[in-house]
């Protein structure tokens, strides 16, 4: 590893050593909302554990159902309500 050379600045180096530990499930849940979404918020990762149970099955049938051309504020509504 290399560190830039800079004439200014200091630079930190954190090592974290994970190996053989099992991420718990608000960590899990972040990562998968990281990788679907625009990015976890504290909301999302709540609704993903509670609502969801933490399924990233449940959660992608229940994305699924939105109808995202009427979404404002966030509110989902299904398409089996706009359109019959």
């Amino acid at each position: 590893m290399s560190i830039p050379k800079k004439a200014e600045g200091r630079f930190q180096i954190d090592v974290f050593d994970l190996a053989g530990t099992e991420p718990d499930a608000r960590s899990k849940a972040a990562r998968f909302l990281m990788r679907t979404t625009f990015g976890p918020t504290r909301k999302g990762i709540e609704e993903f554990l509670g609502k969801h149970e933490g399924s990233a099955e449940a959660w992608i049938k229940d994305q699924m159902v939105c109808n995202y051309a009427l979404m404002r504020r966030r509110a989902c509504v299904p398409v089996s309500d706009v359109w019959p």
